[in-house]
């Protein structure tokens, strides 16, 4: 995917330049939405990993400017109405969809320590077409935790797409963004599974312990 973050950054740039006519075009804005779907995977595909999964309680803010606004292609693409529930499913499906058991965080409030925790915060989610193509940019910040361990540093998960605009109906783009979704939570996934394989320290200390 590294490969693809110079072109996700360039395409980015480019499909911001249509937000401001996008923004005033709301009246007829198209929807995403309204839960996240995990896309299908061809058969040459590799399938998500589900490997070394746990429960994973996460905390999930979303402080972008204008958050409804989620992408355009001549008019607004808008995030669904229950913006909270489709993020939320994102990281439900998708990561149960990769052999994890997710949770969230009460709003507001902190992770829980005794488990595995994720802080993600929404950064970009944009759809929008450059030429004859659609492209999608999703950046999600994560800071990570195993169970009873400090944080970790913050990471950048990100997924960058491009395929040929066939039709350019709302669910096409909306397919286009389940897509952009699951290579970021691919990304997600992999630093998640050595934090469930990590004994908190009380449990590691115990094992320790003579006689046992």
């Amino acid at each position: 995917m590294h490969s693809a973050h110079l072109f996700g950054a360039a395409m980015l740039a480019a499909s911001l330049l249509t937000v401001g006519s996008a923004t005033a075009a709301v009246g007829d804005a198209k929807l995403l939405g309204p839960l996240y779907v995990e896309p299908a995977v061809a058969a040459d595909s590799a399938r998500p990993s589900t490997a070394g999964g746990c429960a994973v309680q996460i905390a999930l803010t979303d402080p972008r400017r204008d958050p409804q606004i989620v992408g355009a292609f001549g008019v607004a693409l808008r995030a669904p109405e229950d913006r909270e529930a489709w993020l939320r499913s994102v990281f439900d499906v998708g990561l149960r969809a990769r052999g994890f058991t997710p949770s969230f965080a009460p709003a507001g409030g902190p992770p829980d320590p005794a488990m595995v925790t994720a802080r993600i915060r929404i950064q970009v989610i944009w759809i929008s077409t450059l030429q004859m193509n659609k492209v999608g940019s999703v950046v999600l910040r994560g800071v990570l935790a195993a169970p009873g361990a400090p944080a970790g540093p913050e990471a950048v998960y990100r997924g960058d797409k491009t395929g040929v605009n066939m039709w350019g109906s709302a669910k096409e783009f909306n397919d286009h963004a389940n897509a952009v979704f699951a290579l970021a939570l691919d990304d997600l996934a992999e630093d998640l599974r050595p934090l469930c394989a990590a004994q908190p320290p009380a449990t590691a200390a115990l094992a320790r312990a003579p006689g046992r």
